[in-house]
């Protein structure tokens, strides 16, 4: 039985489209376009840094744009100050993920004088209740949509000339989105998972969730599985019924370095994923672009091997 190299790290892979200047995750990025503009702009602000990064990806003039959690943050310790409410307060639109991970910038937002878009209403099913927007391509797509929108009717209020332009960020979106919607989605092999991450971005591959159940509800609710639901884990990699362990390696804990532990040992391959873009990558979309890619290959590499077992 052949595998690939048993570990790898996607916060380690650079693409060439990421080879770009680093947005700073707190501080204002702004695009200018002089005349356009006249004394006028509009301020968006995002909850999460990954989608502040998309913001930055679309051609908007007149903007200035900034996330309340920085770079590197985890979004689910994250607790916010006075000033960054008053920063979600006073923006012209807000982009929320959703669910535990900021509800109080849901708490704070004005819906009768802000514009506000909650990234977790485009993710279809979630009957995990998994918040990890920001991995799933359809939100991806519809975001990106829906801050174009925002932005032409705030061009509008404001009496900005401007205009948003699509044209770039479509052209990294379409060919992804021609990719995932051609390829076979036929559950063939089972990837599993310290932390549910990767969920929305496994529904575009022919992973299927091994994940056991009751592992998976731990995980869910933020507890500690039992002994008896990390057994199961084990056996299910001990007997290399898996094709892919997915890792949060950010949040390590004595199970999960048991898990990956054991994974390596199956010669299973495990791949580690951040919650947050890491520093080599200024694309929301090269970033998730690059993860499929690596779930794609590994799935691929050890499908037959899995299948047989």
């Amino acid at each position: 039985m052949i595998f690939r190299k048993n570990i790898v790290s996607v916060v380690g892979v650079v693409s060439a489209l990421a080879l770009l200047p680093v947005l700073a995750g707190c501080s204002d990025q702004s695009n200018d376009a002089g005349g356009e503009c006249g004394s006028n702009s509009v301020t968006v602000v995002s909850t999460i840094y990954n989608w502040d990064v998309l913001v930055g990806e679309i051609n908007a003039p007149c903007v200035q744009h900034s996330s309340i959690l920085e770079a590197g943050g985890d979004p689910h310790e994250f607790e916010p100050s006075a000033a960054d409410i008053e920063k979600v307060k006073a923006a012209d639109l807000v982009i929320v993920n959703g669910m535990e991970i900021d509800e109080w910038a849901a708490k704070a937002v004005d819906t009768a004088n802000q514009k506000v878009i909650t990234a977790i209403d485009f993710v279809g099913d979630n009957p995990n209740q998994n918040p990890h927007a920001w991995f799933s391509f359809d939100a991806i797509k519809q975001v990106t949509q829906a801050v174009s929108n925002s932005l032409t009717e705030l061009y509008g209020t404001k009496s900005i000339t401007a205009t948003v332009d699509l044209a770039a960020v479509n052209a990294k979106i379409e060919p992804v989105d021609a990719e995932i919607n051609s390829a076979a989605r036929d559950s063939s092999v089972s990837c599993a998972y310290t932390e549910n991450l990767l969920e929305f971005l496994l529904r575009n591959t022919n992973c299927a969730d091994g994940t056991p159940q009751g592992y998976k509800l731990a995980a869910q609710n933020e507890s500690e599985p039992t002994a008896q639901d990390v057994d199961a884990f084990l056996t299910l990699l001990d007997q290399k019924k898996l094709a892919l362990l997915v890792n949060n390696n950010t949040e390590a804990s004595p199970v999960t370095e048991k898990l990956v532990a054991a994974a390596e040992t199956a010669g299973i391959p495990v791949l580690n994923v951040t919650e947050t873009i890491p520093d080599n990558f200024t694309s929301l979309i090269d970033w998730w672009k690059s993860i499929y890619d690596e779930v794609v290959q590994l799935t691929s590499t050890n499908e037959s091997s899995t299948s047989s077992q």
